[in-house]
């Protein structure tokens, strides 16, 4: 195609501006033998070893051509480029001496996280590429190995930052009366009933609650917010994410701290578990309740998926 034999075109051609000043021919490779790399001015300052083999960071943020460096494989590979792809990263960058600021972190992860095309979650190739590296930032202020990743709870502040009610009525609707008799039960917000129980959690500053700009390879740094995918983004969606964490989290390092949850605490888990598993059970009982009529009205279906009895089942 024309675009192919335009991009085989530029070999050989002085026209690649360098990080080091100056131009290069393109295609031909840095003064070590290796290919000149394509990286924006926040990916040079986390890899300055390279700098003799970057191009200039203004490649990349050309409004018309900064495309074709970011995400365009098929000029890359004509111009013999190399990206900063997440497995060369890995390779890459190296180890701190001390603990790494906010500012180097979020560069981290923001360049891993459109390496990858989108939020970062636990994987084999993540793990495998970066489990051993001090970098997962936790709400404590430590930062940890992301191999952790997979045993930390990732979500953003507002959930983290939610009241769960600890009622009795909500999980045993028979002690409902019991429980009036009872003083107003606390509502323990989620970040403290982890803490109780000694789960890490990620710092929600780094935590992803959209994708689209880390897939948007020419939007503006600035414009990101958070790169770790979320495990819940909305309350629906806490319990299971609590439940494969907690899981994880035992699995891993041994038993949670559960003699160390407060009644209430206790009462509000029970409460987030119980309220999820009525929630799916209507869902199920909706699914599998064919209407006896035909015609019936959606409206009957709607009441069933609630949870109301289907008519005539009382």
């Amino acid at each position: 195609g024309g675009a192919k034999g335009g991009f085989a075109n530029l070999v050989g051609l002085l026209l690649l501006p360098l990080a080091s000043g100056g131009l290069a021919y393109v295609g031909q490779a840095s003064r070590g033998g290796e290919p000149h790399v394509v990286a924006t001015v926040q990916q040079q300052t986390l890899l300055p070893h390279l700098r003799s083999r970057f191009v200039s960071p203004e490649c990349t943020a050309h409004e018309t051509l900064g495309a074709y460096f970011l995400h365009n494989d098929e000029f890359l590979r004509a111009a013999r480029l190399q990206s900063v792809t997440l497995s060369f990263f890995a390779q890459q960058l190296q180890p701190l001496q001390m603990q790494p600021s906010a500012t180097y972190l979020h560069t981290v992860w923001q360049t891993m996280g459109r390496s990858a095309g989108g939020a970062i979650k636990p994987t084999p190739e993540v793990v495998e590429l970066f489990g051993s590296k001090t970098l997962l930032p936790l709400r404590s202020g430590q930062v940890v190995a992301v191999g952790e990743l997979s045993s930390t709870l990732a979500l953003p502040a507002p959930l983290l930052q939610l009241e769960l009610d600890g009622a009795a009525s909500h999980w045993a609707p028979q002690a409902s009366q019991a429980a009036d008799a009872e003083p107003a039960a606390a509502r323990p917000r989620v970040d403290e009933l982890m803490s109780t129980l000694a789960v890490p959690v990620v710092d929600p500053a780094f935590v992803c609650v959209d994708e689209a700009p880390l897939k948007d390879q020419t939007a503006a740094a600035e414009a990101l917010a958070g790169y770790i995918a979320a495990d819940a983004t909305e309350p629906h969606q806490l319990a299971p994410a609590l439940v494969d964490k907690l899981g994880a989290r035992d699995a891993a390092h041994g038993a949670l701290e559960w003699s160390q949850l407060s009644r209430d605490g206790s009462r509000a888990l029970l409460g987030l578990f119980a309220e999820h598993h009525v929630r799916e059970e209507a869902v199920a009982m909706a699914q599998d309740w064919p209407p006896a009529d035909p015609d019936a009205s959606t409206e009957e279906a709607r009441e069933a998926a609630n949870g109301s009895p289907p008519p005539g089942s009382s």
